[in-house]
This record gives C-alpha cells, structure tokens and sequence, in this order.
C-alpha cells in the first residue's frame, strides 16, 4: 500500500473509509488499484484546467462515496469485485428507470445455494495447480478444487437471467460460463460479474452482489421482512425473494445484513491503527439473555460488542490491529422479547460502543430502512 508523506490527506481518509472491513491483502490490493485509478484521473482533470485540490476532488466524486465502495467490495474476496460494484450500480439506476415507468411491481423467485467448492486463486505468473478454470480475469486464475466445500449464499446464471427478466434487464452469460454479462432495458452495456463455481454445466456467482444490488446504489427505499424466507423489498421496483430453506440459511442471510450496517454503526475510519476488522460468534459459555423490545414478533435483532483489537502484521512485517466485534442475532416472538448471547453486566447503547467494554449496540435489521439503518438502533423496555 502507497503511504508516502506526498498523498494527499483527502485521499488517504477516502482510500481507507472505502477498504475497511476488507482482509489486509485484499485490502492493500484494492487501495493500490484505487489510489493509481485517483491519481491518474486527477492528472487528465489538471490537463484540463483544474487546480490540483480541484482534480482530486473531482476524481473522488467520481467513484462515489467510499462507504457504498466498500460495501459492494466487502465480500468474495478472492477475485476484483471493482466490475461487480460497477455492474450493480447500473443495474441500480436500470431498475429505478424501470419503476418510473409504472410497470407492474415483479417478485424475483432466486433459489440460493449454500455450499460451493473451494476456489483457489493464483496470479497468472504464479505456479497454476492442475484443476477445473473457472475464471481467468488477466490479474488472476482462479480453479475449482471439488475435493472440499466453502460455506456462502450463491445463485447460478441462469435464475439470475430469469429473475431480471421481469425488469428489462438482460443477463447474458460468456461462452465458456465464466462471466455473466448485463445490458439495460435499452440494450447498453451494464458490467459483468464473474462465476464463483460451476456445477453440473451451471455457473453460480456469490449472491452478495444480488444484496448488493439491493442495498447500495439504489435511490428507492429498501426494506428486509420474513425470517423464515428473507424478502428484499424495492419499493416500486421489485421484490427480491431468497428461496433456501433451513436456520443455517436464515442466519447466513442476516449475518450478511448485520455486517453490512455495523459499517454504518461505526466510524472505523477514525481509527488510524485498526486495519482491518472480524466478526465472532458469542463465546460458549455465555448464556442468552431475554430482550424486552418495542417491536412486534418475527422482527430480526442484531447485537454487537465491540471487543479489544487483535496485533497482527503483513507479510512484509508491517503491525497492525485488527478489531474484533461479536455479534449475536436473535428473532423476537410472540410478546416481542428476543433471546441474545450477551454478558450478564452488558451496557445498552445507541452510539459506538467503548472498545474492550460491555457496551452493547441493538439494532433491528428488518423493516428498518436500508438507507437509513441508524432508524433500527433501539434501547430495551
């Protein structure tokens, strides 16, 4: 990662609101991509009369706002998701042109898959190993070990074909099933998003970008409802259905959400020294605890504590801390109580929990508004 005396303070605050939450060498790859992409830009606006303040500035604003950023790269992380990101967005402003037209709100059915083969990806320079290609970007191979599994959300090609069929968006996959190409309702080209796995002549990508799509980047309002079968619902566009079926599921759905608000929940970025951060399940031996909230049954609750960071260090010996946050989930029933993993002395809160302490966050993931997540945080009755 380019950390000279030289960069320009507005862009080293941008670089790292925007790579937070990533693992430390995927981030220090993607920082590098977006510094040179900044600083080039800026260099063609200064060409074109801008002063230098003003080009960086510019260049900024051009890739949006760094927490959108990082949320639409916060995921697979093993393959570029900067052309997922750019696919999403389009695919954003596609649907909101689509809802303006007043055409019947369609249901999107996406069965989803929770168990992949395990990936390896190597740069092309590197020594390849003998298995199935499944992508080959020109900055990485990435092959299809079939001998273990990895845990995830993800969707082949062709229910995502089918499933934007309804709003004029067209899917189309490369020959080879290795990237799924999107055009709008007007035939323009909208990015591409790459195949995780294939199976049985099928390709499948990681279902994230599909939340993606959903949560960032679309002007409408957004809401999540339904435990047993988490419903996306895009307020004149669309209703996004995630077909699976079983706790593991359901957990892994709202896990995602959960991690994706603790962005909005918490300023990382003023945290110079933390580098990265983790999510942990609640220790054993802490017991659950009943809830009073002032919500009705069914409702998602997400609770986060922030614990002490951990020392890490880069394989060219450079320290850092990575943050550690646990995070328990729990539905409320019937009297609107909810069962939580939390310490017996724990501290409700609706601003940033102190580090180390047993200062807890809770927030309600569904019906709460995904563009504004700070509505969901609440103290208990």
């Amino acid at each position: 990662m380019t950390t000279l005396t030289g960069t320009p303070a507005p862009l080293e605050a941008y670089l790292r609101r925007a790579t937070l939450g990533l693992p430390p060498e995927r981030r220090e790859e993607v920082w590098n991509e977006l510094e040179e992409h900044v600083l080039c830009r800026a260099e063609q606006l200064e060409f074109e009369g801008h002063s230098p303040e003003q080009a960086l500035k510019l260049a900024l604003r051009e890739l949006g706002p760094p927490l959108r950023l990082s949320a639409a790269m916060n995921g697979v992380h093993n393959m570029p998701k900067l052309i997922a990101f750019a696919t999403l967005t389009t695919l954003a402003v596609s649907a909101g042109l689509y809802a303006l037209a007043q055409q019947p709100v369609p249901t999107m059915q996406i069965p989803v898959q929770t168990q992949a083969p395990r990936i390896q990806c190597v740069k092309p320079d590197d020594t390849q190993p003998h298995l199935p290609l499944v992508v080959k970007t020109g900055r990485v191979n990435c092959y299809q070990d079939n001998s273990g599994t990895q845990e995830g959300l993800y969707v082949s090609f062709s229910e995502v074909t089918k499933a934007l069929a309804p709003t004029g968006i067209k899917a189309e996959s490369s020959s080879d099933g290795s990237t799924l190409h999107f055009r709008t309702a007007l035939s323009q080209p909208a990015g591409a998003t790459y195949a995780v796995f294939k199976r049985n002549g099928e390709s499948y990508l990681d279902a994230n970008d599909l939340l993606g799509l959903v949560m960032y980047g679309n002007p409408f309002p957004v809401l999540v409802s339904g435990y047993e079968q988490p419903v996306f619902n895009l307020k004149n566009v669309s209703n996004i259905v995630l077909n699976g079926s079983g706790e593991q599921f359901n957990q892994r759905v709202y896990r995602n959400l959960a991690q994706t608000a603790a962005r909005v929940f918490f300023d990382f970025s003023k945290y110079s020294e933390i580098w990265s951060y983790q999510f942990s399940e609640p220790a054993a031996q802490t017991t659950e605890r009943l809830i009073s909230t002032p919500f009705k049954p069914g409702e998602v609750i997400a609770a986060y504590q922030w614990k002490k960071s951990t020392p890490a260090a880069s394989a060219d010996g450079r320290k850092y801390l990575i943050q550690d946050i646990v995070l328990s989930l729990g539905v409320t029933d019937a009297q609107g109580n909810v069962k939580l993993k939390l310490p017996q002395d724990a501290k409700f809160t609706t601003t940033e929990p102190a580090s180390g302490g047993n200062d807890v966050l809770l927030a309600r993931l569904t019906n709460t508004p995904l563009s504004n997540m700070n509505s969901g945080l609440f103290l208990p009755n």
